[in-house]
């Protein structure tokens, strides 16, 4: 930017106001920035006040492949909320008089999360324009790392829900200890994962390190906790072999575990994994404006879309709770 002798952006107005003029074309104090490169040329008056100005955070730049790639994110995303929306009609409907409200909360439950989930994704893929155009990095990048990492709980919950109505659906009546465990599990479970809303509120702005040091080793533990809720449960529904000790007894409950979970109990952790890592390596943190592509999009997208497709395709082609009991009566 070129300075003249008038009023407009002389020296002493930009002393006075604390402006800098930064070598990346820009000119800000403590409490604005205006682009100063170029055509962008603000003009200060001698009240402080800017004529002609143009934001730092503003989207000038070209869409590059960060910005194509959270397009096609949020268009699948687009799509899995239709399927999940879909499913949630589908397994939501009564054939059979409701004997209690929390099988059907339950069964409602496991799509109401995923809509959260494909919510997070195409705001998340939409914010990734923003993040590649604008020329400071401003509310956009904040706002995809956020629902970046915001992603993981409902999604999780998501497998917990599915998990505890796979379990009801399948139980014996004979057997009264995975009824007993269920909500003291469920209280757990749920206290563990939304916890993470505590830390954001109160220590965001000034523990920042510590929030995500506290988050994910909840969900370090919380995920191990899954295997142990799937295998308790699958134990006690399957018949009780008392012979079996040792790898023979986890080969016997891997096989009555359904193939959805077989499939989406491996790809989980991918998630959480990644995210856990994300918090403390800064060079693949989704804060990092120069985060290659692939840790986002390979790592931290593909595995919650992988999931979410697994949940819409087997919901597809799963009947209706109700109808395969009565298919069984």
């Amino acid at each position: 930017m070129t300075f003249d002798s008038s009023h407009h952006n002389s020296p002493a107005i930009l002393r006075k106001f604390h402006y800098t003029l930064y070598t990346n074309g820009t000119l800000s104090n403590a409490s604005a920035c205006w682009l100063a490169f170029g055509p962008y040329d603000p003009h200060i008056d001698i009240n402080g006040t800017v004529s002609n100005g143009t934001v730092c955070a503003f989207p000038i730049a070209e869409i590059n492949r960060h910005a194509k790639l959270g397009m096609a994110l949020a268009s699948v995303f687009v799509g899995s909320l239709f399927f999940s929306l879909l499913n949630l009609r589908k397994h939501a409907r009564l054939h059979l008089p409701p004997e209690t409200r929390w099988p059907v909360l339950s069964r409602c439950l496991v799509w109401c999360w995923l809509v959260v989930v494909a919510l997070c994704g195409v705001l998340s893929g939409v914010m990734s324009i923003d993040v590649d155009r604008d020329y400071i990095p401003g509310v956009p990048f904040v706002l995809q790392g956020f629902i970046y990492y915001l992603m993981l709980p409902p999604l999780s919950a998501a497998v917990w829900e599915s998990g505890l109505l796979a379990g009801a659906t399948n139980l014996r009546p004979q057997s009264s200890r995975p009824t007993t465990y269920k909500q003291p599990l469920g209280m757990i479970y749920y206290s563990l994962s939304h916890s993470i809303y505590h830390y954001y509120y109160y220590y965001y702005y000034y523990y920042y390190y510590y929030y995500y040091y506290y988050y994910y080793y909840y969900y370090y533990y919380y995920y191990y906790y899954y295997y142990y809720y799937y295998y308790y449960y699958y134990n006690h529904l399957i018949p009780p072999l008392s012979r079996h000790r040792g790898w023979s007894v986890m080969l016997m409950v891997y096989r009555a575990i359904p193939l959805k979970y077989v499939l989406i109990l491996p790809i989980l952790p991918v998630k959480v994994v990644q995210t856990l890592v994300s918090s403390h390596v800064w060079s693949i943190s989704p804060f990092n404006y120069n985060v290659h592509s692939g840790w986002m999009f390979g790592f931290g997208y593909l595995p919650v879309l992988v999931v979410v497709m697994l949940f819409n395709g087997f919901g597809l082609v799963e009947p209706n709770e109700d109808s395969s009991l009565m298919l069984l009566r």
